[in-house]
């Protein structure tokens, strides 16, 4: 029975694998042939290169999701900083590459085991499944927040530079080119969100590029200052003094984020350095007490033993000095 399921499971592999790479020749093909004749659509000139190549959209499709999980899901991957059209569906594909990939992994080395590691191999299989659909979605959330700390990082430092570039008689969208490539080496996150600005200010309105940045990086410092040099542009005022002031306060209040992280810090450290404590004080209290009953419970052993011997020997050799028609004396009284 199992040689009949390994040839019908290396088949449909192998027909598979044949079909797929048949697919993307002649995909490579006609792409190879529309540009020797000259014609370049502009479909296959304005798509960007997706990451598993042409088998990207049918992967991406193997994964259900609702509209509302599909909404949080964009959410999430623009908050992680990956702004490409196509990044959802790249998304999707890779987990779905990383959920049906070690099933098809674990059913497949479970024909070359045992029948009693049939069961573990499959489970083993189903958790690193299990693991390649939750780890991307923790992955984005770990690198939303690394992006949102060097936010704020170079926020206060991205408005003093700003402020500088106001009063040296620059604009606001001049400014902000200038300080995009002055934090490009120290905050890239920072200088690339300002850098699109730029461009989106140039292409529309500085008002709308201000807006999109509001809505790619979700903090209230940056809405707040989105509105500030919305407003200052709207309506032609002097914006210096009110970035000078914001940065201070902006500074103040990472203090205070600092203070209560550190404040929680210390808190929760209390737990493992009480846990530490109290075995290393168990161990030098009770360490001696337990040496010291092993101790003599080894010397108590021990003096047993040694007295079951001396009697075991007095005994022979009593047995051995009596005459041959005697008989021993029984140790216990009549």
């Amino acid at each position: 029975m199992y040689e009949w399921f390994f040839l019908i499971l290396l088949f449909v592999v192998v027909s598979g694998s044949l079909f797929l790479l048949l697919q993307r020749g002649n995909v490579r093909r006609e792409r190879l042939e529309s540009r020797l004749a000259g014609e370049q659509t502009t479909e296959l000139g304005s798509t960007p290169e997706l990451l598993l190549g042409d088998l990207t959209p049918a992967l991406a499709e193997q994964t259900p999701m609702s509209e509302r999980g599909r909404t949080e899901l964009q959410r999430e991957l623009i908050d992680a900083g990956y702004y490409r059209p196509t990044a959802l569906m790249e998304y999707r594909a890779l987990r779905a590459v990383l959920v049906f990939v070690p099933l098809l992994a674990g059913v497949t080395l479970a024909i070359f085991f045992e029948p009693s590691r049939i069961p573990a191999v499959i489970v083993a299989g189903a958790l690193l499944s299990l693991l390649g659909y939750s780890l991307p979605r923790i992955y984005l959330n770990y690198v939303a927040r690394a992006r949102t700390r060097e936010v704020e990082r170079g926020l206060p430092i991205a408005l003093d530079l700003m402020t500088l570039g106001l009063s040296a008689g620059l604009t606001i969208l001049a400014s902000l080119r200038r300080v995009a490539r002055e934090l490009k080496s120290a905050y890239p996150v920072l200088a690339y969100e300002l850098e699109i600005v730029a461009q989106q200010a140039e292409l529309r309105s500085l008002n709308h590029a201000l807006q999109q940045l509001a809505d790619r990086v979700r903090i209230p410092e940056v809405r707040n200052l989105a509105l500030l040099l919305a407003q200052s542009e709207r309506l032609g005022t002097d914006i210096g003094t009110a970035l000078l002031e914001f940065s201070t306060s902006f500074r103040a209040t990472l203090k205070q984020r600092a203070e209560s992280q550190a404040n929680k810090a210390s808190f929760w450290m209390t737990f493992p350095t009480i846990l530490c404590l109290w075995v290393s004080a168990a161990i030098i209290l009770m360490g001696p007490l337990f040496y010291e009953f092993w101790n003599r419970q080894q010397q108590t052993q021990d003096l047993f033993r040694m007295r079951i011997e001396k009697m075991k020997t007095e005994k022979e050799r009593r047995e051995k000095q009596l005459p041959k028609h005697e008989e021993p004396a029984s140790d216990l009284p009549q």
